[in-house]
């Protein structure tokens, strides 16, 4: 049952905001029936609802508050928030306030993507992950990695607790998001790039997935990348990246056509720095 609800995201672009270029209800002080207008979390009453309004906000009076619940006292259900939209700017990052509470290391983690849905190509793409605990309202910045110099027309952000120890998120952990934001004008892809100050791998978005997925790592000095897919027993089913790379963020997107669905790691090597996350494929 864990982010079931993933595999629908295109499937609500109908229902969308039609507001064109601004993100829907980005402070949540608007709710209608228990969930927040313009935004589509997987609230699942009564047998779960990890999604609740929350006061107060972190300028207004209220905020969207997303905890770790039980599915029938035999699994965990982490919350998400999505939204699609209308969206035709080139920011340089999404912003917005939020507190954390982790329990096991469970992650606080938002996800971008800017596309042209009339052509079927991703424009740009961000993410900001997190374990660290906030107890007041605190600033996250996803910054946007621009791939094509084409205008997008949609948009997407994805809000979500990702397990840490083990392969569910733990009862306890939970969020508070507010005032989101898109900022920054970026010209031309490389001007949307920053040079990262430490090697990093994040977690791949959408997670879960099916059947593909965006994985993206940094390097802060031009190094040797091998970075591959593992099944839960050790072994390597795709290498997705084996090349000298120069500095910078770099994104891989992983295709698992022909792998069943389960749990799955994903590692890379980069000179001597070396990261393993885990990654769900549902079919």
């Amino acid at each position: 049952m864990r982010h079931w609800y993933i595999c629908f995201v295109f499937l609500l672009a109908g229902a969308a905001s039609s507001v064109q270029g601004q993100i829907p209800n980005p402070g949540f002080e608007s709710w209608t029936s228990g969930n927040p207008d313009g935004w589509f979390p997987n609230n699942a009453p009564p047998y779960a609802t990890p999604i609740t309004q929350f006061a107060p906000g972190h300028s207004g009076s209220s905020a969207a508050k997303g905890a770790v619940a039980s599915f029938l006292g035999i699994s965990t259900v982490g919350p998400a928030l999505q939204t699609y939209f209308p969206y035709t700017g080139r920011p340089g990052q999404l912003t917005g306030s939020y507190q954390f509470t982790s329990v096991a290391s469970d992650s606080f983690t938002v996800a971008v993507l800017l596309y042209k849905q009339s052509l079927g190509i991703p424009i740009a793409a961000g993410i900001y992950s997190s374990g660290v605990p906030h107890s007041q309202y605190t600033t996250f910045t996803a910054p946007l990695e621009y791939v094509s110099a084409e205008a997008p027309d949609s948009a997407w952000i994805w809000i979500v607790i990702e397990p840490g120890e083990g392969d569910t998120v733990h009862i306890g952990s939970s969020f508070v998001v507010d005032d989101l934001a898109f900022s920054g004008t970026p010209t031309s892809v490389a001007e949307a790039s920053t040079r990262p100050s430490t090697f990093a791998l994040a977690q791949n978005y959408p997670n879960p997935f099916n059947p593909s997925t965006l994985i993206q790592y940094d390097l802060p000095q031009a190094a040797h990348v091998r970075l591959a897919v593992y099944d839960m027993l050790g072994q390597e089913v795709r290498l997705l990246v084996s090349e000298d790379q120069p500095a910078g963020t770099h994104q891989v997107r992983f295709n698992a056509e022909g792998l069943p669905s389960g749990v799955y790691l994903y590692r890379i090597n980069a000179d001597a720095f070396t990261a393993t996350r885990r990654l769900v494929l549902v079919r």
